[in-house]
Parts: structure tokens; C-alpha cells; sequence
């Protein structure tokens, strides 16, 4: 993976993506020269997102990690891979989406996903 170097990304570039400007200056903080590359998985994460109730933007992100940073489960992307600063009740609501695009995409075995959703739960239950 490439070293992020902070980027100055054009806002007028992306006018077309639901994603506020707030939003759009998180992510160019955390993901610098990769932004653009996640805002197309931004563009493509539409139906996923929708598919398993997630909100779009994290969609994108989880799409992006297993793709380009190789994450495995949901604590390896929450703590160890991404800086982005997400809601927690919001991820609470959004458990059982983020868990079900993580084993589509990863072939979890069914022992696999009670294990991950386990662990998730466990640590979402500590952040409060």
C-alpha cells in the first residue's frame, strides 16, 4: 500500500456524489492521494449499499479495504485500518449489513461470521 500524501481534492469533481463537504474533507484527510480511487468505490458501492442497508460511504470504504488494504474483518477495518471517525450508534444499526458485505465478499464460512459478529458486538458494546 502507498503512503497517503495529503490532497487537495476538487470539489467540483465529485459534485455529482451525495458526499458533504465535511464528509469529503474527513476523507482526503485519512485516504490524502488515494481519495479519488475511494471515491470511485463510492460510485460503485450504490447498490451494495443498499442491498445490505449500509450507509453508501462506508460501503465504499469496507469495498475499497478488502480490495486495496486487504482487511479480513470488521475489527481489522474499525481500529487497525481506517481513521475515519465513525458513529457508533449508527454502526450499531448497521451490524448486520457490514457483516453480511464482509462475508459476500470474503467467502466467510458460517463459524467465521458468528465469530466475527461476536467480536464486533463485543467491541462496539466497550466503545460506549
Amino acid at each position: 500500500m502507498s503512503i497517503n500524501q495529503k490532497k487537495q481534492v476538487d470539489p467540483d469533481e465529485f459534485e455529482s456524489l451525495a458526499i458533504d463537504q465535511a464528509e469529503l474533507s474527513q476523507i482526503t484527510k485519512v485516504y490524502g492521494d488515494q481519495t479519488t480511487q475511494l471515491l470511485k468505490y463510492y460510485q460503485r458501492a450504490e447498490k451494495k449499499s443498499t442491498k445490505h442497508k449500509i450507509n453508501q460511504l462506508l460501503c465504499a470504504e469496507l469495498l475499497y479495504s478488502i480490495e486495496q488494504t486487504a482487511i479480513y474483518s470488521p475489527l481489522d477495518f474499525f481500529i487497525r485500518r481506517t481513521r475515519m471517525i465513525h458513529d457508533l450508534d449508527h454502526l450499531s444499526e448497521q451490524t448486520t449489513g457490514i457483516l453480511n458485505l464482509l462475508a459476500q465478499q470474503l467467502a466467510w464460512t458460517k463459524e467465521e461470521r458468528s465469530y466475527f459478529e461476536r467480536e464486533f458486538r463485543i467491541w462496539l458494546t466497550e466503545q460506549d
